[in-house]
């Protein structure tokens, strides 16, 4: 709120111009940074630093303070010198229970091979399958709303089939529900999976990443889904799987349309570094598989290059 703002430009921070919630304390040896998400707060830096925020900041809020982050907003953290570990075990353990799914058989894949969700598998009002999900519906959507906590903090193993399912909530049939379950029966063997970071040098630091897409897959409107993934210090730190919002007419300009996606979380990511006072002095690399993509976004005005089967 506007009192938290206010009470944090007056101590000396400056806002991200990326991402409001963060904010960023720097001195010439020392830098704090602060994230705030509603009335949690999470702070690091020199230790120096850190001290004299806490007594400013307790002496004009209330201030629980847990000294050393195990647990933020359901997302575990585990530190050891040079590294950094960060996964979801304890909630995927309570979404397991909460749907009674904590004794069922593992997977070892999200879903099975070649598979994706149609809207053939809705049921038809007044069918009796339409009258069991009924029952079933809000089940659904609550087990979803999970799984998508999960696919956006530390999971983006399970981004394409989340997103898949969350494209049936208004009309989920027994093939989606299903569906659902086997991810959580594939969570159930991995959750002791978890995101590494390692500690390198400033001037070794990268970012890069990768984009990819299908191509009007989707039976049901012929849109295509996008996918990019970018990583750092040995961890992936952004990721995302959506459908896209027009239908593409070849497979050049549905990885073309993937690759500029990629492009505008990539262009957040540096600016968000450079507001943390990490200037990257090397250019970032954007990996795709689609030749013609990679022409045309190397050279967009001047035609492909190359012969029609280069890149078709």
């Amino acid at each position: 709120n506007g009192l938290l703002v206010c009470w944090f430009t007056g101590f000396g921070f400056s806002m991200s111009k990326s991402e409001h919630c963060v904010y960023t304390l720097l001195q010439v040896n020392f830098r704090l940074f602060v994230v705030v998400w509603v009335d949690d707060i999470l702070y690091f830096g020199q230790k120096l630093l850190v001290t004299e925020f806490k007594r400013a900041f307790s002496a004009r809020f209330s201030l629980d303070d847990k000294i050393l982050m195990q647990c933020f907003l359901g997302m575990e953290n585990l530190q050891s010198p040079g590294k950094v570990q960060i996964s979801q075990k304890s909630y995927i353990l309570e979404v397991l229970k909460r749907f009674n799914m904590s004794d069922a058989n593992p997977v070892s894949v999200p879903a099975e091979a070649n598979t994706k969700l149609y809207k053939s598998g809705c049921p038809k009002d007044g069918s009796p399958e339409s009258k069991e999900m009924s029952e079933l519906h809000s089940l659904y959507r609550s087990l979803v709303g999970n799984l998508l906590y999960l696919a956006v903090v530390t999971r983006p193993d399970i981004s394409f089939v989340v997103s898949n399912l969350s494209q049936f909530l208004t009309n989920p049939g027994k093939v989606h529900w299903l569906g659902a379950k086997r991810v959580l029966r594939y969570l159930k063997g991995s959750s002791d999976c978890s995101i590494i970071y390692v500690k390198v040098p400033e001037s070794d630091f990268l970012i890069s990443g990768y984009s990819d897409s299908d191509w009007a897959t989707d039976l049901d409107d012929r849109r295509s889904v996008s996918g990019y993934c970018f990583g750092c210090s040995g961890g992936v730190v952004s990721w995302n799987s959506k459908k896209q919002q027009t239908v593409a007419l070849s497979s050049t300009e549905v990885e073309y349309l993937a690759m500029s996606s990629a492009a505008q979380e990539l262009v957040f990511l540096r600016a968000l570094l450079c507001d943390l006072g990490l200037f990257l002095d090397s250019p970032s690399s954007l990996i795709g598989d689609n030749q013609g993509a990679i022409a045309l976004a190397q050279n967009p005005t001047g035609g492909f290059g190359g012969s029609y089967s280069d890149w078709h």
